[in-house]
């Protein structure tokens, strides 16, 4: 099999975007989101964030196990909110769940990073019975802290036009990686600004995230 090119990687990310859409529309669309063309270019995002995650990763010592790395297949069951990745850090003796959460850099505003959070649905980090204040789920406590980690990413909307070439690395900023329990220990998990999704979400936003001294190292200030 000959190797994976970059242009290989934007164009599967394209490709699992335009067939992954159909299988969560409905249950995307309960939460408010009913475009499928952005339910599709949300998804080839979140491909090309995972998939640089990934690359740095690994360049730090991460070894993912068999099966766990970026997945690029299809589930009829639809949405999921596991881990994204599964990996274990150099000197750990556990394995960690890796959460990529990504979105779409814009010159009009800084970046943000939305969580499920509502009273059917959520990210399997939130203690589902915590809700309306969100907690760490039981998992998140009784596990060490590295076992789960969130990794922030921003795409170029360049990447959302048609026939883009370029780098991932150029195309994908990864601006920090850090253990949820911090998230929940700092509040770092807030309303979203639009009011009709604050009973259905929670967001990171980047002007909370770039205070933290102890974040991991960006690849690019956004």
């Amino acid at each position: 099999m000959l190797p994976i090119t970059e242009a290989d990687i934007f164009q599967k990310s394209r490709d699992f975007a335009s067939r992954v859409s159909g299988t969560v529309f409905n249950y995307v669309s309960r939460g408010g989101q009913d475009n499928l063309s952005k339910i599709t270019a949300d998804h080839y995002i979140s491909k090309l964030v995972e998939t640089r995650a990934e690359q740095l990763l690994v360049q730090r010592g991460v070894v993912f196990t068999e099966g766990h790395g970026v997945d690029w297949d299809i589930y009829t069951r639809g949405k999921s909110f596991d881990e994204d990745l599964l990996g274990r850090f150099p000197g750990h003796n556990f394995l960690s769940r890796i959460h990529v959460k990504s979105c779409l850099q814009q010159t009009s505003r800084t970046p943000s990073w939305v969580f499920q959070y509502s009273k059917d649905r959520t990210d399997e980090i939130f203690d589902k019975s915590s809700y309306p204040q969100p907690q760490p789920s039981a998992k998140i406590l009784q596990e060490p802290e590295m076992a789960n980690v969130v990794v922030f990413g921003t795409c170029s909307p360049l990447t959302l036009e048609i026939g883009y070439q370029d780098t991932l690395s150029s195309a994908v900023a990864i601006h920090a990686l850090l253990p949820v329990i911090q998230l929940f220990r700092l509040g770092l998990f807030q309303p979203p600004n639009k009011v009709q999704l604050q009973n259905q979400k929670r967001v990171v936003y980047w002007e909370d995230l770039s205070k933290m001294e102890n974040r991991y190292e960006p690849t690019r200030t956004p």
